[in-house]
């Protein structure tokens, strides 16, 4: 390692005074530790600063930690900062959220940030300015050297193909919730993947920018209502209309960024995203739902479904036409999130009529479960919407002049009863070649009258895994961990792999990179062996107990009184 040593660089003043908050520059904070002291960075809401560059003089590899304050945040506000070296295309955006208890002094977080040859390079820290408050900081940084030998043990785990079994999703919506101004704004959210084992990654696709007629009609919107849920949802509704009223379609630089990264790339869709009840009706209240009622969705009661129905024709055209705009978007395949918008085919006119000129019976006599409807509604939707839209995105690809055939892939529900309830006949799409991919989501039906979404771990892994076996079809099981620590995740996969399912999805995969304690066990979750003997918990967080901070004893009666 010649005798290379540890860098601790605690002071990040670049030499200037500002202990108190000002509008324009990085409050700068003279802190104490047991074993060091320094000088912190902070900058609060909506803040325009310049970014804090940092030369520490290395050559090298070094393992690169970040040390933060670890407290809560300003009310109403993100709790982000950025980091990037000079060589970085990107910066990682990296949370400081609190996890304690209020009667502990405050805590510097030293967390894991990457691998990096520093010859010649610099560091930025960076305060987002997006127009949302954020509240950002850092203590300081650590440089650790790595030895040759720990150097091409990083560059063979990169390039270890047979890690990549994460499919990664990413909604969209969070990321124009972000205010992004450009195309490089949003092709930054694909960034983080980079250090991780995704061998696919899902965008879920929200206007086609250069034709705004198409977007007006078909997306769900907040048009006209002159409020917003959210300021969220504000900077989601402008920033959209932003690009569409630029003509500038961010899709393409994206996939090409995230293929450039070894991924295949999705452009993924919520199959029946029109209307919602309220409150949701005020961002799911789409034009084609309220100016198209012949289209919806008939229960068999006879009564309308808040659901647009794939059995019509023409609404099936649309459908078909939506996917090819994502071909032509950039999109190596597309990705059909049933898991977000079912039903889809019930019993409407096109499909009952069918049914009873085939067999003579009337759909609306018979169980709701009864063998012979489910199995013809499935035949009518694989033959009359999966096996056309398989055809269109292939044709799709050849007009572009692709050589590689688009993937189909899907989002399907819990076990074999919910998906043929639904239309979603997974074996029949592996048997005919439909489906490239299908990802198992813990949404499942008891009963006809009680389906439940978001039932995490429901996921029949013996029908998954038989899937794999039986037609050769790659799965993966979506952990969905929401409200459930780093261990708990780690337990899901093992239980996934040893059932016999090659790959781990994770749904909003996007939310998990700023999220310390997190994030170095969903990266990595292809890491089979880490998983197995522990080593994917190991600590990945270590903090210092701060003693004072701008003059102010912290250690024994801290001001908690502010909260």
């Amino acid at each position: 390692m010649e005798n290379r040593k540890t860098v601790l660089i605690s002071d990040l003043s670049e030499g200037k005074t500002s202990p108190r908050v000002i509008a324009t520059d990085w409050q700068r904070i003279p802190y104490t530790c047991r074993e060091f002291s320094g000088v912190m960075v902070m900058a609060h809401g909506t803040m325009s600063v310049p970014d804090i560059c940092l030369d520490p003089k290395l050559t090298g590899w070094y393992r690169i930690y970040t040390g933060m304050l670890h407290t809560v945040g300003d009310e109403g506000a993100d709790n982000l900062t950025g980091f990037a070296l000079s060589g970085d295309r990107f910066p990682r955006y990296f949370e400081h959220y609190y996890q304690g208890n209020f009667d502990r002094a405050p805590l510097i977080a030293e967390a894991f940030w990457k691998a990096a040859d520093m010859t010649g390079q610099s560091v930025r820290i960076i305060h987002p300015e997006n127009g949302r408050p954020c509240l950002s900081n850092a203590a300081y940084l650590k440089f650790v050297p790595m030895s040759g030998e720990e150097v091409a043990e990083e560059l063979a785990d990169w390039a270890d193909a047979s890690r990549k079994k994460l499919i990664a999703t990413h909604d969209m919506h969070a990321a124009f919730c972000k205010n992004p101004q450009t195309t490089e704004d949003l092709v930054a959210e694909i960034a983080p993947f980079a250090e991780s084992d995704a061998s696919h990654i899902m965008l879920e696709y929200y206007f086609d920018a250069k034709d705004p007629a198409f977007t007006d009609w078909f997306f769900t919107s907040m048009d006209g209502y002159e409020t917003f849920a959210g300021t969220g949802d504000r900077f989601f509704h402008t920033s959209r209309a932003g690009f569409v009223a630029r003509g500038e379609d961010p899709y393409p630089a994206m996939a090409e960024y995230a293929r450039s990264l070894g991924m295949k790339v999705g452009f993924a869709y919520r199959v029946n995203m029109f209307a919602a009840h309220p409150p949701w009706d005020i961002g799911f209240n789409a034009k084609i739902f309220r100016e198209n009622p012949q289209w919806r969705c008939v229960d068999r009661d006879g009564s309308e479904i808040a659901r647009l129905s794939f059995a019509f024709p023409e609404m099936a055209a649309v459908m078909f036409d939506l996917f090819r705009r994502m071909i032509r978007s950039g999109a190596d395949g597309v990705h059909l999130l049933f898991c977000r918008g079912v039903p889809n085919i019930l019993y409407e006119k096109p499909l009952t009529d069918a049914f009873y000129a085939e067999t003579g019976l009337n759909a609306f006599e018979l169980d709701e479960e009864d063998e012979r409807y489910i199995d013809f509604r499935c035949r009518y939707f694989t033959e009359n919407f999966m096996v056309p839209l398989k055809q269109a995105i292939i044709d799709e690809a050849q007009k572009l002049g692709r050589k590689e055939k688009p993937f189909l892939s899907v989002h399907a529900l819990a076990d074999r009863r919910t998906n043929r309830f639904f239309a979603i006949d997974l074996e029949d799409w592996a048997a005919r070649g439909l489906v490239e991919l299908a990802v198992a989501y813990p949404s499942i039906m008891h009963a006809p009258d009680d389906f439940c979404y978001n039932k995490q771990q429901t996921v029949d892994l013996g029908f998954y895994a038989w899937l794999t076996e039986h037609y050769g079809l790659a799965t993966a099981v979506d952990l969905l961990p929401r409200g459930v620590n780093p261990a708990e995740i780690v337990r899901r996969a093992n239980e996934v792999y040893d059932a016999g399912i090659e790959n781990i999805c994770i749904w909003d995969t996007y939310s998990y990179p700023h999220r310390k304690a997190f994030w170095p066990v969903v990266r990595r979750l292809g890491h089979k062996k880490m998983l197995k003997d522990g080593s994917l918990l190991a600590p990945p967080m270590q903090f210092t107990e701060v003693l004072s901070m701008n003059g102010l004893k912290v250690d024994k009666y801290n001001p908690w009184w502010c909260l």
